[in-house]
């Protein structure tokens, strides 16, 4: 058995060993990572002007990947992604287990495990990891960040130098870094350490001013300043904060479920006044969710990454193929993060309510939960969620449920395991799925191109490959799609079909696993 306090670098270092295979396999760009080593490409040149699409601060990453590079080649970026994760799991996991306490040394392993499916097997950590990406290298030093401001209570002054030293260090890879001292400042205000919070305050806008006065921001950045006109917005407001309660709630049910069971009152007519109000709750949540102000009208509802048919699936022309139970699936589970939502609200009240020492308060108001709040309220005023930036909050809502449980029973762990053996199945197989098909669609890509002659940007192939050769026209001699000429008509009577591929891999869920790569054989309009 190895030691407890190993343990969080013995699970970092699986996780990296399961996942190293799957990340090997990547030798193709996608979504926006094609901008980001492109700009490692430029700063290897000693050019560290940021690409003018480049919305991330991203720096520091760039200077990371840049490093690697000349060991490893810009190629095998993704490696640094997976190493740079499985940094956020062991920090990640060092935050946990000083909450788990008393739970004797078997106990507190198999909690540990369980928080390390659910963190790294989490599908939009998963996907984040598959390329260069700056979701995750955020989450590191927002994890280091956060390590040291609440490793001493009340905080000294070395803690907390230590702490926005890493906020510093988030800021140059993404912007949202300012949720961080904003959290900071008003965790010490609960703390009553006002000193500190006036610094911690100060920092936070001696940072954004440098941000809006000194820092190279791109037209990217211009073009996506905050959006306060969305306050005024009621129904995108509780679409948006309803519809990340849900992933939140979804991606943590069985830990959130533990703490329920703590927060809900004993007596009958407690519990009968509870069903009431939670039942109340969630017929208001209900009519009042227009989840078409998102994205999609199901679940999961945000854009871009995390779908019900994979990772990214419209990242390819077509409607894609899908896998056993899937709307079974997505419905309950949809359902089972809304029951959570509306029971979890008057329990974690009525907890709020019983708390009447003032240390029992400020463990219910966690810093984990300020900060979670403050991330939320930042989500708000931006002027598009998409649910990769969740990346950066489901860490630390897991933290805020783990933080409230003093004991967890053995039935509750096993929950934790077998939950967290599901999301991992899922998220491998999601993660297998996306890697062949992207990598097959890249590669046919370059070979079109050699062998046609034809230049890279008449190949419709996946998104990166279109906005790293970008054809203004859109008009493409070569399509690759998930629909089949059966399906979509204008393959039939517009195009060639040159070739069906089979996208397989030992152990695939998905039914018919098909694309097809046409060729236009009728001239535009």
């Amino acid at each position: 058995m190895v030691k407890t306090s190993k343990l969080p670098a013995f699970l970092a270092l699986l996780a990296f060993i399961v996942l190293l295979p799957i990340v090997l396999k990547i030798d193709f760009m996608q979504n926006d990572d094609w901008v980001y080593v492109r700009n490692v490409r430029n700063f290897l040149t000693g050019n560290f002007t940021l690409d003018p699409l480049t919305a991330p601060t991203f720096y520091l990453q760039g200077i990371f990947g840049g490093g690697f590079s000349l060991l490893f080649g810009t190629e095998r970026l993704p490696v640094l992604t997976l190493v740079v994760t499985c940094i956020a799991l062991y920090l990640f996991l060092k935050i946990c287990e000083s909450y788990i306490a008393g739970d004797g040394k078997y106990g507190k392993a198999f909690m540990l495990a369980a928080c390390m499916l659910l963190f790294i097997f989490n599908p939009l950590i998963t996907y984040s990891v598959l390329g260069f990406m700056s979701e995750n290298y955020f989450l590191m030093f927002a994890l280091i960040a956060f390590y040291f401001f609440i490793k001493s209570q009340p905080l000294v002054w070395k803690k907390l130098i230590l702490a926005n030293s890493f906020v510093v260090a988030a800021f140059f890879v993404r912007q949202v870094a300012f949720v961080l001292p904003l959290a900071f400042t008003v965790s010490l205000v609960i703390d009553k350490q006002y000193k500190k919070a006036l610094i911690e305050l100060l920092f936070f806008g001696g940072l954004y001013v440098f941000y809006l006065l000194g820092f190279p921001q791109t037209p990217e950045m211009y073009e996506k300043p905050l959006e306060f006109k969305h306050l005024l917005d009621y129904q995108y407001v509780f679409a948006l904060s309803y519809g990340i309660l849900i992933y939140l709630f979804a991606f943590t049910i069985p830990v959130a479920g533990s703490v329920l069971v703590r927060y809900l009152p004993k007596k009958p007519l407690a519990i009968v006044l509870v069903a009431i109000a939670s039942a109340a709750i969630y017929v208001f949540m209900q009519s009042h969710f227009h989840p078409s102000r998102l994205s999609w009208g199901e679940f999961p509802y945000l854009d871009n990454t995390f779908e019900r048919t994979g990772f990214f699936s419209r990242g390819i022309l077509g409607t894609k193929y899908q896998f056993y139970f899937i709307y079974d699936l997505y419905l309950y589970w949809d359902i089972a993060a809304k029951v959570f939502i509306a029971l979890f609200v008057p329990a974690f009240l009525i907890g709020l309510y019983k708390c009447n020492p003032y240390k029992y308060k400020k463990q219910l108001l966690h810093p984990a939960l300020v900060y979670v709040v403050i991330y939320f309220a930042l989500m708000v005023v931006t002027q598009k969620v998409y649910d990769r930036y969740l990346t950066g909050i489901l860490p630390f809502f897991l933290i805020y449920l783990i933080s409230q449980l003093k004991k967890v029973v053995l039935v509750d762990k096993l929950i934790w395991l077998v939950f967290g053996a599901g999301l991992t199945f899922f998220s491998l197989q999601f993660a297998l799925d996306f890697v062949v098909t992207n990598s097959y669609v890249w590669h046919k890509s370059v070979e079109l191109a050699k062998v046609s002659s034809l230049p890279r940007e008449s190949i419709q192939g996946t998104n990166a490959w279109k906005l790293i050769n970008r054809n203004d026209t859109r008009h493409y001699v070569y399509d690759f799609s998930f629909d089949s000429q059966n399906v979509n008509e204008k393959y039939l009577t517009d195009y060639k079909l040159i070739e069906e591929k089979l996208l397989t891999y030992p152990g695939s869920m998905f039914i018919q696993p098909k694309i097809y790569l046409y060729k236009r054989v009728k001239p535009y309009d």
